[in-house]
């Protein structure tokens, strides 16, 4: 959900929000290179049943890294508010974790049936931009 909020709060003229200390990495994937994956998957004929297989890019961006690539596609000229955990979320206090780093490991599906994610971050972020604009239009 980081790519899609990012986004909608740079287009609506909104500085991005992180929570925590910006340094946390993600690896972002587009939608359409999970659905392939997944169909990979199903066409194994009960091959893939019972197994996990981790489904994600390989490219690690921090939060703070984000920021950059956002800025080209919805025009926004935006610095990134950072906002403590405790600030966010009342629960904090109470065992509230994030994961610093979400780095998937890819390599179980790619030798199940060759998969690798074939869009970049630009091109996710590119595809996410023209959506909300699409979205807002029709409101």
């Amino acid at each position: 959900m980081v790519v899609p909020t990012f986004v909608g709060q740079a287009l609506g003229g909104r500085p991005p929000t992180v929570f925590g200390d910006r340094r946390q990495t993600r690896c972002f994937c587009h939608v359409g290179d999970v659905v392939t994956a997944l169909v990979d998957l199903v066409l194994l004929d009960g091959a893939a049943y019972g197994e996990v297989f981790n489904i994600g890019s390989r490219d690690e961006i921090s939060m703070l890294g984000l920021r950059d690539p956002v800025r080209e596609p919805t025009a926004s000229e935006s610095d990134i508010v950072l906002v403590p955990y405790e600030e966010a979320y009342e629960a904090y206090e109470a065992g509230l974790e994030d994961m610093p780093r979400r780095y998937p490991d890819v390599s179980k599906i790619e030798a199940a049936v060759g998969w690798a994610p074939t869009r970049s971050l630009d091109e996710i972020l590119v595809d996410v931009v023209t959506w909300q604009q699409a979205e807002a239009a029709v409101v």
